[in-house]
């Protein structure tokens, strides 16, 4: 079933059904399903916590509380929603990202796109997120979402429409997207060591210490090659590409100390190379008037390199998002 903030009959996901005030529950007369169910009505354990401990199912949990409530036994507070949970989650959706995805990502095109593409993307979702699209409908907490989304949807349509901004902020989302691509692949799990071909305990004979030698020596030259393969990459300047290479090298040789040494400068230069393009990127995004992303971008870079004068411009582009609590916060680590 699919997560919504609002119950249809019921209310918010996050209130607490209570049992109606003066009831006898002992006159009640109820079968084990719905017995089972209003044990969990305690005025403390949200609709969403009452769904997750039933193994009823989400569908049958909420008709037995529904049926409750029309029945005057729990009590909740109903907010009046008109639109349907399709349109709910798509609109959680799309609020939810509005400060974790670039530009382009919010109007949902590819950054190569032109501006007939994007404006063409801009007027579909208008169309989709316009308040006056919901005109004379009861919409909850949806209102305020709606404008939200509406306002970011027209302020990166606006910033995009003008070069060469739209081009620079291309080439840094560009940018970005690939080097979290080879990060992703970077970060993945190095192949476990070979194991032993014998169990331990078992004695080993003269042929089989012979190869077991044998193996040592594969799985050494193995960790070499993975090794030479980074330092190419290395000298070639890619230093994201060398760190799965490097890797697996100190997987595979364990005790060598130069394999990880290499490794973590590899890592630290990545750092270096990801917060460097962090601060390229935030300097575009405060341009785009986007403050809370420009906010995360400047303190993921201030954290990668321990900066403390990158934490305090965090610190600024908080304070000027609105979240006085999160710039105290930064501010007190940059100190």
């Amino acid at each position: 079933m699919a997560r919504t903030d609002i119950y249809e009959g019921l209310g918010k996901a996050g209130e607490a059904p209570r049992l109606r005030a003066g009831l006898d529950v002992t006159k009640l007369t109820l079968g084990a399903e719905e017995g089972f169910v209003l044990a969990r009505v305690d005025g403390v354990a949200t609709l969403d916590q009452i769904l997750q401990m039933s193994h009823l199912g989400s569908e049958r949990t909420l008709a037995i509380l529904r049926r409750l409530r029309a029945e005057d036994v729990i009590e909740t507070t109903l907010v009046v929603c008109d639109l349907s949970p399709e349109q709910q989650d798509r609109i959680n959706d799309k609020h939810k990202k509005l400060h974790e995805v670039d530009l382009f990502e919010l109007l949902e095109v590819k950054v190569e796109s032109v501006p007939k593409e994007l404006k063409r993307a801009y007027f579909a979702l208008s169309k989709e997120f316009h308040p006056d699209r919901y005109f004379g409908r009861a919409l909850g907490p949806y209102k305020t979402k709606l404008e939200e989304v509406f306002r970011e949807l027209s302020r990166a349509f606006d910033y995009l429409s003008v070069e060469p901004q739209r081009s620079e902020y291309a080439r840094q989302v560009g940018q970005a997207r690939a080097r979290r691509a080879e990060a992703e692949r970077a970060a993945a799990p190095a192949a476990p060591p070979l194991p032993p071909r014998r169990p331990a305990e078992r004695p080993i004979l003269p042929g089989e210490a012979i190869r077991s030698t044998a193996d040592q020596q594969r799985v050494a030259a193995r960790a070499q090659k993975h090794y030479e393969s980074a330092m190419r990459q290395i000298r070639a300047g890619r230093w994201i590409a060398a760190v799965p290479d490097l890797r697996l090298a100190t997987v595979l040789a364990p005790h060598n100390d130069q394999y990880r040494t290499q490794l973590q400068a590899a890592q630290q230069e990545f750092n270096r190379l990801a917060a460097r393009s962090d601060v390229a990127r935030a300097e575009l995004e405060l341009g785009a008037g986007r403050l809370q992303v420009a906010a995360e971008l400047f303190e993921r870079a201030g954290r990668l390199l321990r900066d403390a004068g990158l934490l305090a411009r965090a610190a600024d582009a908080w304070s000027q998002a609105g979240r006085d609590d999160l710039a105290e916060l930064v501010r007190s680590e940059s100190a």
